[in-house]
């Protein structure tokens, strides 16, 4: 998938996807692009991050 095509889909698709998407693979998603990274970071971080 174009670097491009992800920047250009709205925040609560991209939101979507993240549920579905298990750490791994959600943690390379982070990766593709600044736009993606600040969108999921706090879903990444929410999954790894004991609850208290």
């Amino acid at each position: 998938m174009p670097r491009d095509y992800i920047e250009n889909l709205p925040p609560e698709l991209i939101l979507l996807l993240a549920p579905s998407l298990p750490i791994g693979s959600l943690n390379a998603f982070i990766s593709t692009c600044r736009r993606t990274h600040e969108i999921l970071q706090p879903e990444l971080e929410s999954r790894i991050t004991p609850k208290r």
